[in-house]
């Protein structure tokens, strides 16, 4: 990519008299070599490489005045103009407008949530950069957890992979999640009821590598669980 590609009117800017060896058409964005150019702002010369050149100010005190924005935004395009979607979320009490402002502008805003509504600040390049879910930071969080249980489930399965005998345990009333739901290697706890009525609260992987009630399991002896088997061979409908 070319300079001039990503800095359309930085020709208007460029010293070639104090830039002799530098041929501004065909250099690239990425070029470190050192060139000259006249402040948008307040209209001195000032030098900096290639790479950084990005505002078109000399220093940050004109990176501050009205007419540098005004200048970035004709380059550049403003928030509504280049991101309405995002410009619909700007919350209506911050000082500029989305006319005014920058869709690269480093400006800390207020922005509506358009998840759960509430209002939270972030700057306007954290909006309009790509991959950004537009959310504030406790919903964000929500977005991400759920991309990350659904990445689990794909990969490990999920509760309602067990037997049908162990998810007659699975308390559907307790629970705020159904089985398909919970992956395998959940660390989450459920709520379990099994047919004797004994209510326990374990994690969905210490349930599903042994999807037994616990309180059954230590009122269990050896001794009984060889008679209850005995039972069994004689009476198949043994409880």
């Amino acid at each position: 990519m070319k300079f001039l590609e990503r800095v359309l009117d930085a020709l208007d800017f460029f010293l070639p008299n104090k830039t002799p060896d530098l041929d501004i058409l065909t250099v690239g964005n990425s070029s470190r070599k050192i060139a000259w150019f006249t402040c948008r702002t307040c209209g001195e010369e000032y030098q900096t490489k290639i790479c950084n050149y990005g505002t078109g100010a000399c220093s940050r005190s004109c990176i501050n005045t009205d007419n540098h924005k005004a200048s970035r935004i004709r380059n550049h395009g403003s928030l509504r103009s280049k991101f309405p979607e995002v410009a619909s979320f700007y919350h209506e009490s911050n000082e500029s407008s989305a006319e005014e402002v920058s869709p690269n502008s480093n400006h800390l805003a207020k922005w509506v949530c358009k998840n759960c509504g509430n209002t939270f600040r972030r700057k306007v390049l954290g909006m309009t950069r790509n991959g950004s879910a537009g959310v504030c930071d406790a919903c964000r969080y929500l977005v991400s957890s759920y991309s990350q249980k659904q990445t689990h489930i794909s990969t490990k399965g999920s509760l309602s992979d067990l037997p049908d005998l162990a998810l007659e345990m699975f308390d559907f009333q307790k629970n705020k999640f159904r089985p398909s739901e919970i992956s395998i290697g959940s660390h989450q706890k459920i709520h379990l009821k099994c047919k004797f009525g004994h209510e326990t609260f374990r994690q969905a992987n210490l349930f599903a590598s042994n999807p037994r009630c616990t309180k059954c399991n230590r009122q269990s002896s050896i001794p009984e669980i060889r008679l209850v088997s005995e039972f069994e061979a004689y009476f198949p409908d043994t409880i």
